[in-house]
Parts: C-alpha cells; sequence; structure tokens
C-alpha cells in the first residue's frame, strides 16, 4: 500500500491585510494567506492523485479553528472528493486547532463522516482497516488521562498485515520546538509502539523523521510564521510493501529574513543596506528585515515610511528593531526575538473563534511598538 502523509493544513488561516487580486478567478478578494493554503492544500490533493497512491493520511489541524468558514470547510470536502473520485480513502485525526475545548460544542469533523471516502477520528482512539492496513488514530486530548488511555491502545492488530499509527502531539524526544503551545498534547517517545510500520505524525511544523526509527513528522504544507523561514515544507510519500519514505518538497510562497549587524553604523549606511534588501527580494514574499543592535537614535533617523514604501510590491514587510540595550540584555540570557515578531508567532498558532485574526494582529503590533491608542 502507498500513502500520503500531510498534516496541519490549518485550513482557514489568515494572516495580514493583503487580499487575492481581482484575476485570481474564485479566490478574489479573500485574504492572501487564506488562499495560500487553500492552494498548498490543493497540491496535496493533485499529488496523491499524480502518485496514484491509496490513501492520504491526515495528521491533525486540517483546519485552522474549530468552527472553520464556510469557504474552509467547503475547500476540505472538495478536496476529499476529488480524492475518493481518484479511489483514494482520506484518514484524519482532529488537531488541537480543530479540537473544541467543550465536547458540547460539536465537531466540524462529523460532516466528514458524511463523505463515504473519510475517516475521520476526533471523538477519542478510533481504528479503521482498509485493505489490509490498519490505521490507528489518536487525536488530540486536552486531558492528560484520556491521552494515554489512547496512546495505550496502540497495539498491532493481528487481523491486519499493515498497522500504521497518526497521532497529533508533541513527541517529548523530538527536542525543543518553537511551536509549543500551552494547548499541545505531549506523548513520551517511549510510549510510542516500536513494532508498527509507520507513525504519522502532525503538530509540529517542522518535517523531522527518524522518531523512534518509524515515526515522522510531516510538517505543514506552508510556512505560517517567520520562526519557520528555513523549514522546506511538503509531504511525504510512504510504501509500506517496500519500506520507502519519500519527502516531497513543495514550493511556497518566499518567505525570507535578513539581518543586519547595526553595530556602531549611521543610519544612512543601515537604511542603504535595508533597502538593498527589500529591493533584492521577490515580488509577492514575506519579508522581515531586523536591525541587530542598533543605536536608538539611529533608528529614529531611519526613513521607515520611504522603507515600507519601497516593499509594497511585496505581500508583507516587517522591519523589526534590536536596540543596543536590548542586544546586550539577549546576549546574556539567549537569543530571544523582538517582541512583536514573538507576539505574531504565538498568534499564528492560537486558535481563535468569532474574531478576526488579520484584525488582531494588527492591534497588537500598534500597541507592541507604541502605535496604538494612548
Amino acid at each position: 500500500m502507498r500513502l500520503l502523509h500531510v498534516s496541519d493544513t490549518h485550513l482557514g488561516f489568515r494572516q495580514y491585510s493583503r487580499l487575492a487580486r481581482e484575476d485570481d478567478g474564485a479566490f478574489a478578494g479573500l485574504n492572501q494567506r487564506e488562499v495560500d493554503v487553500y492552494v498548498a492544500w490543493r497540491w496535496a490533493v493533485d499529488l496523491a492523485i499524480e502518485k496514484g497512491v491509496d490513501v492520504v493520511v491526515h495528521a491533525g489541524d486540517l483546519f485552522d479553528a474549530p468552527r472553520p468558514s464556510n469557504r474552509a470547510l467547503a475547500e476540505a470536502i472538495e478536496g476529499i472528493k476529488r480524492l475518493g473520485d481518484a479511489g483514494i480513502r482520506f484518514v484524519v485525526v482532529a488537531g488541537n486547532h480543530s479540537t473544541p475545548r467543550l465536547r458540547q460544542t460539536g465537531s466540524v469533523f462529523r460532516v466528514l463522516e458524511h463523505l463515504t471516502n473519510a475517516h475521520a477520528i476526533y471523538r477519542g482512539y478510533g481504528s479503521v482497516i482498509i485493505d489490509g492496513v490498519a490505521f490507528h488514530g489518536v487525536p488530540h486530548a486536552y486531558d492528560d488521562a484520556l491521552r494515554d488511555e489512547m496512546v495505550a491502545r496502540l497495539v498491532r492488530d493481528p487481523a491486519a498485515d499493515r498497522n500504521v499509527a497518526v497521532l497529533h502531539c508533541f513527541v517529548s524526544g523530538v527536542g525543543q520546538s518553537h511551536y509549543a503551545e500551552i494547548s499541545q498534547m505531549v506523548v513520551d517517545d517511549g510510549a510510542l509502539p516500536r513494532d508498527f510500520d509507520y507513525i504519522a505524525l502532525g503538530h509540529l511544523h517542522q518535517h523531522h523523521a527518524g522518531i523512534t526509527g518509524n515515526g515522522i513528522y510531516s510538517g505543514s504544507l506552508e510556512r505560517f510564521s517567520f520562526s519557520e523561514v528555513k523549514d522546506a515544507k511538503g509531504a511525504v510519500l510512504v510504501d509500506l510493501d517496500a519500506g520507502s519514505r519519500e519527502f516531497v518538497v513543495r514550493e511556497t510562497r518566499p518567505m525570507l529574513s535578513v539581518d543586519i549587524d547595526c553595530t556602531r553604523r549611521g543610519y544612512e549606511d543601515i537604511e542603504n543596506e535595508a533597502a538593498a534588501a527589500i529591493d533584492s527580494a521577490p515580488d509577492g514574499a514575506l519579508l522581515r528585515v531586523r536591525l541587530r543592535d542598533i543605536a536608538r537614535a539611529e533608528y529614529r533617523s531611519i526613513d521607515l515610511k520611504g522603507l515600507r514604501a519601497r516593499g509594497d510590491r511585496l505581500l508583507h514587510l516587517e522591519i523589526a528593531q534590536e536596540t543596543a540595550a536590548e542586544a546586550a540584555s539577549s546576549h546574556a540570557t539567549g537569543p530571544v526575538n523582538d517582541i512583536v515578531t514573538e507576539f505574531e508567532a504565538f498568534l499564528a498558532v492560537q486558535p481563535i473563534e468569532n474574531a478576526d485574526r488579520a484584525e488582531l494582529l494588527r492591534l497588537g503590533r500598534e500597541l507592541l511598538t507604541g502605535g496604538g491608542p494612548e
């Protein structure tokens, strides 16, 4: 059997204020970053069909929120139906972004139960056998006792030829992660089954292979914050019979981060280097320019308005500063991003209901940079 392992599509995710162009077909007028994740999801569906896989395994956070928008739900259903039309089954577990804290809220995954090729596991541990392969699902749980009970049920099914586990969690043995969330489910690497043929993991946006020997994080299909700027994005093709795994890299919207050392430099020199970085970025890119160790007087003299105007052709331009005093403090305690960047990274992974993520981001930036109301 051949699988395509994906995770963390975050359908419905929004970021920044730019909208898709009027000539962008059905996506015209939508938040451009929302469109980016829909394009990534469609890429995964196309890849599965092109490669002729038998099952697409989604390891959680199909949606960015427990109550996704109509557009996000429609994109998910259309993609799963396309897979079904190609004879491909779809197995998905609920991730923390897609799991309501209160059971009374209900789950969006009930809708997927009406699709004949979809197997959604969201109430607790669940399993399904497809063509002799048992898929064991462990969705996100806020309760540690439920987590332990679900993980304990990851035992090979003797009626199946192969066994695959699908979990949305942070595996403790992977190491420090910049995707850590207060609400994440943590599973000790020693609790994962060593005798399964494959373990499809979701939650970390980075691609990680070789976890307990048979576990892989496919990583997200799109970059969601500048903390992911160096991460390759894609999906994992798995051949259970041949025992092979291939990470297929996806070309995403360009995301760049440029650090400028401003130590003992004048503002004109700094401004010229920042302008060169902005001019060299490709159209539509996401660019962060960090001014490291800059004196407050020099920063106040930089023409920030002019620099931002140069970046109008970019989807997003962020100019972050680290003053000399802040640099001295951070050098003493270890590397820390500026507070605006930390806020953006935090907001990017938070489940948000009944609020506009882009508007929250805008207001947060204003307050943190002193541009908000008195």
